[in-house]
């Protein structure tokens, strides 16, 4: 059996292509633009979550 954190972001990713494909949002684009924010903003490795602006 699967890890049961694998099986939620499995289940997670399943949530994702179905809102691109209701959206008619296409996947390899949205990839380009996460590591586009990625490498601009930084991602999610260190955890870094901002709490609140302003």
């Amino acid at each position: 059996m699967a890890n049961p954190s694998e099986e939620e972001l499995a289940d997670i990713v399943e949530v994702i292509n179905a809102i691109c494909d209701f959206r008619e949002i296409d996947r390899q684009k949205l990839e380009s633009i996460r590591k586009k924010k990625s490498e601009e903003r930084g991602g999610f490795k260190n955890k870094i979550i901002l709490d609140e602006t302003g």
